[in-house]
């Protein structure tokens, strides 16, 4: 009797305990470095983010290293930036190890008890991030090798998978690398990624994400394509484009060009979703043999509210609508339901584990304390992993102008849902030189 009430003290105890170590909520973690991120103290929001225990905890160390990239990004702290990704990139490349060596750990423990290793969509964006980092920095060499990269790891992250991802190529990144071969001179490098891009825009991004085909993407394709001397293509775009204007190769290789990249908003947050079941009935007796208690659990994503609705940038009178490349919350969404089989079939398993060991214990005298046991052990340990990179965009909007070279202002209008103009920002002394291609980035929240 002494040592049944010892293994009742102590898996009661471990119960406890468990729940106080996972019940606090990602997002509720995260709400005091968001209102600080959202009011632009980006220096504060990276002391809270230092200062956070949970985040600390070794199982939390990639959301950290995400997290302080991207506030140190968006503080101007470009090459500090870049050592928190390369240290999130190898962080995720070595549990990515970890799992593909021991893939039983995955079907015997939930998912949120592991380190976390990041959505496939989020190792994509961590390279995106330090791909802005290298332009800021002028190290465009740099910049495309990050661009690359991306199309790699979702190749390799689908050779995985017995049920392929949608999301095997990231149509915004080829259009990025092709703006940056071009602002190097590389119009037929540049031609290739615009092609690859299109492609992937008027394929998946249409269907399942709802992202149309960038006017300006048009635009690039029909000058690169009659730059090159590419003839048929030329006319099939021009066919295709109808009506489509578009700036010659003289006309853009004269012109000072200003890239705008807008991350605008929070990419959405993750919910738990649960289904729950027990074969035992309405009531039961120590007589009665009891039945075994399933649950089941997933993440589901669920979008923020948008402040903002579009963006219009001016510079010396021209004006130009940016124009939605990436819908990072579609993405996500999409990438999530991809991977639900994979993750109710490891629940599933978990379950009749438990079941078969339960059953096994029915000969024991306490049989009733034990189901009630592991039911408890059920409830507690059977949960959705909710963490995310919670201060990523929820999309990517762009244009690019060519205008006059000099110093300018850059006058960045945003919209509400009403498509009334609700906030300004001023970019004051831009320089702007003859030939060459300067990128901006602005978040909004």
């Amino acid at each position: 009797m002494r040592q049944f009430f010892s293994h009742a003290i102590f898996t009661s105890v471990m119960l406890i305990a468990l729940s106080g170590c996972y019940g606090q909520s990602h997002l509720a973690t995260m709400s005091d470095v968001q209102q600080t991120a959202q009011i632009g103290n980006y220096e504060r929001a990276e002391e809270l983010v230092k200062e956070n225990k949970y985040l600390q905890n070794p199982r939390n160390d990639l959301l950290y290293a995400l997290e302080l990239g991207v506030l140190t990004h968006l503080n101007k702290k470009y090459a500090e930036s870049n050592l928190w990704f390369e240290r999130a990139a190898g962080r995720m490349e070595e549990l990515d190890k970890i799992s593909l060596s021991g893939m039983a750990a995955d079907w015997i423990v939930s998912e949120k008890f592991h380190p976390y290793r990041g959505e496939d969509f989020e190792r994509v964006l961590v390279h995106y991030y330090m791909t802005l980092n290298y332009l800021m920095s002028g190290q465009l060499q740099e910049a495309l090798v990050e661009c690359r990269r991306v199309n790699t790891l979702l190749r390799y992250f689908n050779s995985r998978y017995e049920y392929k991802n949608v999301y095997k190529t990231d149509a915004f990144m080829l259009y990025l690398s092709g703006l940056i071969y071009d602002a190097m001179g590389e119009v037929n490098d540049a031609f290739i990624d615009y092609r690859h891009a299109y492609q992937t825009y008027t394929g998946d991004y249409r269907e399942y994400y709802g992202v149309p085909l960038p006017s300006q993407l048009q635009q690039q394709l029909l000058r690169t394509a009659s730059a090159l001397g590419f003839t048929g293509i030329f006319e099939e775009y021009r066919t295709e484009f109808s009506g489509q204007e578009w700036p010659t190769q003289r006309e853009y290789q004269n012109a000072a060009r200003l890239v705008i990249i807008w991350n605008k908003g929070l990419a959405p947050y993750k919910i738990e979703e649960l289904f729950r079941w027990s074969s035992d009935g309405d009531d039961w007796s120590e007589d009665d043999e009891p039945g075994c208690y399933v649950k089941v659990a997933f993440a589901d994503f669920v979008p923020r509210v948008e402040t903002f609705s579009q963006a219009i940038v001016s510079v010396n009178g021209t004006t130009r609508t940016l124009e939605l490349a990436e819908d990072v919350g579609q993405i996500a969404r999409k990438n999530l339901e991809d991977r639900r089989f994979r993750t109710i079939a490891q629940g599933v398993s978990r379950n009749i584990i438990k079941c078969a060991i339960e059953e096994g214990m029915l000969d024991d005298e306490h049989w009733w304390f034990w189901h009630l046991v592991f039911t408890g052990i059920t409830e507690l340990t059977e949960g959705a992993d909710v963490r995310q990179w919670f201060l990523l965009p929820a999309q990517v909007h762009l244009t690019q102008l060519l205008v006059q070279p000099g110093v300018t202002d850059v006058d960045l209008s945003f919209l509400d849902a009403r498509g009334q103009i609700s906030q300004h920002t001023l970019y004051e002394d831009v320089h702007l030189e003859r030939g060459k291609t300067t990128f901006l980035i602005h978040r909004t929240f």
